[in-house]
């Protein structure tokens, strides 16, 4: 399998990490993935404060989103578009939850420690892709898998927007399908 000729946009990063901090998007795409294969640093991109406004314009211009590949939080975000957001929105920083930094606590030492806010593709963005995957483990998910495939498609649920896209995968373990 070769990724040399992959662009990879990342879905979300953190805000006010250091730019070395490993618990960072950045740093977790071009060590786990970029440098362990054949895909080039120059062709990952990575949404930041600075950048943020350009983002979607970046993505349009290498011609899109193939793929999106995305994560499901406790609470049915995805990216950290957390409950609340609209459906038409783009690249920005968010504002994280309770929940969200109740998720991420223990990566960051502490519900306290976990940053304030992350710099996000917006729903539109994420719907912009030509296929979707989400992958969703543990039973902490459960809910949020359910709500994704049976909630009402509105800012409640950010993932229920998924159900607007025609090719989206859902990779789940049993734990988190359980209320299916």
């Amino acid at each position: 399998l070769s990724f040399a000729g992959v662009t990879i946009f990342c879905v979300a990063d953190f805000t006010g990490l250091p730019a070395d901090d490993p618990r960072g998007a950045k740093n977790i795409i071009l060590n786990g993935l970029v440098h362990s294969t054949d895909a080039s640093d120059s062709r990952c991109f990575f949404p930041t404060e600075e950048n943020a406004d350009l983002y979607d314009g970046m993505i349009r211009a290498a011609g899109g989103i193939d793929l999106a590949v995305l994560g499901l939080g406790d609470n049915a975000h995805i990216g950290y578009n957390e409950p609340a957001v609209p459906f038409d929105t783009y690249t920005k920083r968010r504002r994280l939850t309770d929940a969200t930094k109740r998720q991420n606590a223990a990566i960051f030492g502490g519900e306290d420690q976990v940053p304030e806010a992350a710099v996000t593709m917006g729903i539109r963005t994420i719907l912009s892709a030509k296929d979707i995957i989400v992958m969703a483990t543990g039973a902490e998910k459960a809910k949020a898998v359910y709500k994704m495939i049976y909630g009402r498609d509105d800012s409640v649920v950010p993932a229920a927007f998924l159900q607007l896209h025609t090719d989206v995968t859902i990779y789940a373990d049993r734990e988190a399908a359980a209320e299916l």
